[in-house]
């Protein structure tokens, strides 16, 4: 929408695909506590200079960290801020959303998770 208001009506670019995908996986995670559907006391970004982590969902002592992507292909340093965060306290589940096809957990524990599976996992309360 805010696009649109500002007369931008051609096909995002790769920039604002990642940015905009966020925001909607965001917008989507915040309903679903709002509805019942997940249960977290808090939602905050993670950030360590150059690495990050898009959402962090507290529930008490626990962490489910979530990376957001906005490619079909997978990339070694996609997985860096997930792989960083691991050693924070409380950190029990780790999921990267991307566009792709193909999910799969990878060999420190990651899940990777295609965007339609990803809500049908937020769908069922992560």
């Amino acid at each position: 929408m805010a696009r649109a208001v500002k007369n931008q009506l051609a096909m995002p670019t790769v920039k604002e695909r990642g940015v905009l995908l966020e925001g909607l996986i965001l917008q989507i995670v915040r309903a679903s506590r709002d509805y019942g559907v997940v249960d977290y006391d808090e939602l905050f970004y993670w950030s360590t200079g150059a690495i990050e982590v898009d959402l962090l969902l507290i529930r008490g002592s626990s962490i489910i960290a979530i990376e957001i992507k906005a490619t079909k292909r997978l990339r070694p340093e996609h997985f860096r801020g997930l792989q960083a965060i691991q050693e924070l306290k409380g950190v029990g589940r780790k999921i990267l959303v991307y566009e792709g096809e193909r999910q799969f957990r990878d060999d420190s524990g990651i899940e990777v998770v295609p965007v339609g599976d990803f809500f049908k996992l937020l769908a069922k309360g992560l």
